[in-house]
């Protein structure tokens, strides 16, 4: 056992999530938000995972969505505030703010 060959194999795998992750560009218009906005992913393809959270951790919407595919969130229903859009697959998992006015 190599502890160091590990370390150097994670290290590695971390780097290229890193890598990943740092590509990945998602933008959302209008943000803020009052009706919906509509965010477009860049930097990756497929399926990814979409998560909608508020403040207190609470998922709120979850669903699996094509990242080559624009994406309507509604945002009417939703109180005033600030809420985080996760998005995740194998590869990264990134999270970007979205304010609803």
């Amino acid at each position: 056992f190599d502890a160091a060959l590990m370390t150097g194999g994670i290290e590695a795998v971390k780097a290229n999530i890193d890598a990943i992750e740092n590509n990945v560009k998602v933008s959302m218009q209008p943000n803020p938000a009052t009706a919906q906005t509509q965010m477009t992913i860049e930097g990756v393809n497929g399926e990814i995972n979409f998560s909608l959270i508020d403040m207190s951790g609470r998922v709120i919407a979850e669903e699996v969505i094509n990242a080559n595919e624009v994406k309507t969130i509604n945002v009417s229903s939703l109180a005033k505030g600030t809420y985080f859009v996760r998005l995740t697959n194998s590869n990264f998992s990134k999270v970007e703010k979205l304010i609803v006015r």
